[in-house]
């Protein structure tokens, strides 16, 4: 049997696993060097308010969707990127930072920031808000604490490039009006 590199191994378990793993087993030294190896860069992170870790690329070494082998991109849908973008919008609230961690903030400062919501403040608009609120938890973007909404930890990987592009719409995105800003 051939010796496997622990770095390596630890490295793909992580990117297997998700963004919630920590660094099990592992000397953290060599699973950076794997990840450099790769092209990828090991983040610290919180997940459930845990310190965790989580696969980024390195500055250049992203995968293109022009590429298209071995690239997957899912596509969102419409009330999952509204209500991502009015997460985003609540919750990122320095241009100039990096949008992770961000300013927790609550459901309802959520559903304030979404005009449509406002507007069509039925059942079946709420019960959309909420199964995407959850899709988005499922799939790392938003972390929901039992209180509040917090930036996922797939926000924190998000290069300088990526914040960059945002950084061109940040005024565009749904946000609370300074009326309704919640009291520090």
């Amino acid at each position: 049997m051939t010796d496997v590199d622990p770095g390596a191994l630890a490295l793909a378990r992580m990117r297997a696993r998700g963004t919630n793993l920590r660094i099990d087993g592992a000397d953290p030294e060599a699973v950076h060097r794997s990840a450099r190896a790769a092209g990828r860069v090991v983040l610290d992170t919180t997940v459930a308010g845990l310190p965790a870790h989580v696969l980024g690329w390195q500055e250049g070494h992203e995968p293109s969707p022009e590429e298209g082998r071995g690239v997957e991109h899912r596509r969102a849908s419409r009330i999952d990127l509204e209500v991502f973008a009015a997460c985003l919008g609540c919750c990122w609230s320095d241009r100039d930072s990096h949008p992770w961690p961000g300013v927790p903030r609550t459901r309802e400062d959520i559903l304030l920031a979404i005009g449509w919501a406002r507007e069509r403040d039925d059942r079946q608009a709420v019960s959309r808000y909420r199964s995407a609120l959850e899709r988005l938890e499922r799939a790392q973007w938003v972390e929901f604490d039992g209180i509040h909404i917090h930036l996922g930890p797939r926000v924190r990987t998000w290069n300088r490039a990526e914040v960059d592009i945002l950084r061109g719409v940040f005024d565009h995105l749904p946000r609370l009006s300074l009326a309704e800003e919640p009291e520090p």
